[in-house]
């Protein structure tokens, strides 16, 4: 991964600035509120950097669609972002303390604080980028 944009993700995820959500790369509730997964936060620096677009809005779930003309997704990485970070992955691996390898997605998304794959918040994820990506 391009270490820039590593460290500028990495920074994003340990921001006040995104509310971790789960399941979606970002879902906007009713009250326009968002929760990002770790890879929507991802997805809206590649926007703000003019790589891909906010393309919409599902209304029945609020689940926002990224991409660009000829890739689009709203659970894992465009391709185009990919790309730009410099990433092999759509949903990259990384290994957590109890050497388990998992997407960042899995740990992300993860519910169950004593199953197999533990819940990781941003501030978990972060240094996980940083050492790993």
């Amino acid at each position: 991964m391009k270490p820039e944009i590593r460290d500028m993700w990495a920074d994003a995820l340990e921001s006040d600035e995104y509310e971790q959500g789960q399941d979606r790369l970002t879902i906007v509730a009713p009250d326009g509120s968002e929760r990002d997964c770790c890879l929507g936060v991802l997805c809206k620096l590649a926007v703000k950097a003019g790589v891909i677009k906010r393309l919409r809005v599902r209304p029945d779930t609020g689940h926002v669609i990224y991409g660009d003309e000829t890739d689009e997704n709203g659970s894992t990485l465009p391709y185009a972002v990919m790309k730009w970070a410099g990433l092999d992955d759509n949903n990259p691996n990384v290994k957590y303390d109890n050497g388990r390898s998992h997407s960042l997605a899995e740990f992300n998304d993860a519910t169950d604080p004593d199953g197999y794959i533990p819940h990781l918040d941003f501030a978990d994820l972060a240094p996980l980028i940083r050492e790993q990506l």
